[in-house]
């Protein structure tokens, strides 16, 4: 992840100033189901698959993300 993270500050500093203005980010969440039993913060989904549903966050026109 450190490596991840000294590329990407080398990536942004190439980038215009315009690049900074505005920044859209979109957020949504998926299920990642699972087959474990008595795992901490597993629930079902309306469609009885149990698993996490962990927030997916990415900066808008790039291949940027996060997940949590």
């Amino acid at each position: 992840m450190d490596t991840v993270n000294e590329v990407r500050l080398g990536v942004w500093t190439q980038q215009p100033a315009a690049f900074f203005e505005q920044a859209t980010i979109d957020a949504d969440g998926t299920l990642a189901a699972t087959y474990g039993e008595c795992k901490e913060g597993m629930d079902i989904s309306f469609k009885g698959v149990w698993g996490y549903h962990p927030l997916v966050i990415s900066l808008a026109n790039t291949a940027s993300r996060c997940i949590w």
